[in-house]
């Protein structure tokens, strides 16, 4: 008996230490996406400490007021009154040169013939930096929204450029951010 519970600890030990650490956000920054036209610069690196064959993502976060989620109406509107930002994501190399890194959009669309929501070709495909915000899960107090995700080409610097394409008044009185960080895990 002894000998099993032994060995079984040892088991939950050793997975333990093979389960994904979770890795803190590489940057976070106040956004109001409450007028149109607020941008943001946020700059981070990808450490060395992280695996890059991972996918990361911008994320757009803000508090649920205690009185309910008044945003559910918001939600629930047709996709052309959705949550739109302009998203571009650049790699600052050593001499201070900014280039372009492809992000994807989270934004489903239903495709009728198939009778389920797909998401669309890349927004590189599309040829756009327009992203749909999209809602992923909250945790009862704050409300966590995938933007754009990416797989980094490389550790070293990044700079994400973000700006508001309408007007979203319901958000004004809300305490809102993006953060930089690994991607949410899917169906997993």
């Amino acid at each position: 008996m002894r000998a099993t519970v032994v060995a079984s600890m040892a088991v939950c030990v050793a997975l333990s230490a093979c389960a994904e650490k979770a890795v803190p956000p590489f940057a976070s920054a106040p956004f109001s996406v409450a007028r149109k036209g607020n941008t943001i610069s946020v700059p981070f690196s990808v450490p060395t400490n992280v695996e890059i064959r991972r996918s990361y993502m911008l994320a757009f976060k803000y508090i649920r007021p205690e009185t309910g989620d008044p945003l559910q109406s918001f939600w629930s509107r047709t996709p052309t009154s959705r949550l739109y930002l302009k998203v571009r994501l650049f790699r600052i190399d050593a001499r201070g040169h900014e280039e372009p890194v492809p992000v994807d959009d989270h934004a489903q669309e239903y495709d009728p013939s198939r009778k389920m929501y797909c998401y669309p070709v890349s927004m590189e495909e599309r040829g756009t930096d327009i992203a749909n915000v999209s809602m992923s899960s909250t945790d009862g107090r704050v409300a966590h929204m995938e933007v754009v995700r990416f797989m980094p080409p490389d550790y070293g610097r990044y700079r994400f450029e973000v700006e508001t394409l309408d007007d979203a008044e319901v958000f004004a009185p809300i305490a809102s951010w993006l953060t930089v960080e690994r991607e949410y895990r899917h169906f997993k």
